[in-house]
């Protein structure tokens, strides 16, 4: 009897060590693709997970010459349902240069902060050049991408924009310039809340998976 005890908390340890390790990575997208000194560089690692819900998740960066090392976290939740969750970097501009970007994601159980199992979870990499500028497409506010509805009072969505301009990095400042808060917009149905902020005037300055920026004045 107590040798069948032992024997079920062994495959009961090597169960759970085997969905907290069961995570992947999909996919790591750099954005924009061909980034200059003059660009802040948005890195989308996309994940899944073996159970659910993805609610919480820490993540950190270090750059050490050409080479950045990011890694995450994510809590989860007992749903035995696969879910999916997208980490999101943001790197300062960075000079003329090859650059290689590593990425390890982990997963702990359980309402964070959670701990990491003990197997390092998977890693991955991808590279990319920054290479000297050239200049931009730049939209002028009016012309082909708004906001609806502006003014705005809760939320606004980004009209102007085709499927292949998406994701989009959007980065909303005030009248003073200051930043208030970055967002990933990643389809033309997805909605930027800004229930949040006080009335006044504020800057919509966005730009698409290909590299062009756009600006846009937001009322509230």
């Amino acid at each position: 009897m107590k040798n069948k005890f032992f024997l079920l908390a062994f495959l009961l340890v090597i169960g759970c060590t085997n969905m907290l390790h069961a995570q992947w990575i999909q996919s790591l997208t750099v954005l924009p693709p061909n980034p200059t000194p003059n660009d802040t560089i948005m890195i989308l690692a996309e994940c899944s997970f073996p159970a659910g819900t993805c609610d919480y998740h820490t993540q950190n960066m270090s750059v050490n010459g050409n080479v950045i090392m990011a890694w995450s976290l994510h809590c989860l939740g007992a749903l035995t349902v696969i879910c999916y969750d997208t980490d999101t970097f943001f790197i300062n501009p960075l000079p003329v240069g090859s650059y290689i970007f590593n990425f390890q994601i982990d997963a702990g159980f359980g309402p964070g902060p959670c701990t990491p199992g003990f197997v390092p979870g998977p890693s991955d990499t991808v590279s990319f050049v920054v290479s000297p500028a050239v200049g931009f497409s730049e939209v002028i506010p009016g012309d082909d991408i708004t906001v609806i509805p502006n003014p705005v009072k809760d939320q606004f969505n980004i009209s102007g924009l085709s499927a292949v301009d998406y994701p989009v990095r959007a980065s909303i400042f005030s009248a003073e310039g200051k930043l208030i808060k970055n967002v990933i917009v990643k389809t033309s149905d997805e909605s930027i809340p800004v229930g949040d902020l006080p009335l006044g005037l504020y800057q919509l300055q966005g730009q698409t998976s290909g590299g062009r920026m756009f600006l846009v004045q937001l009322v509230k």
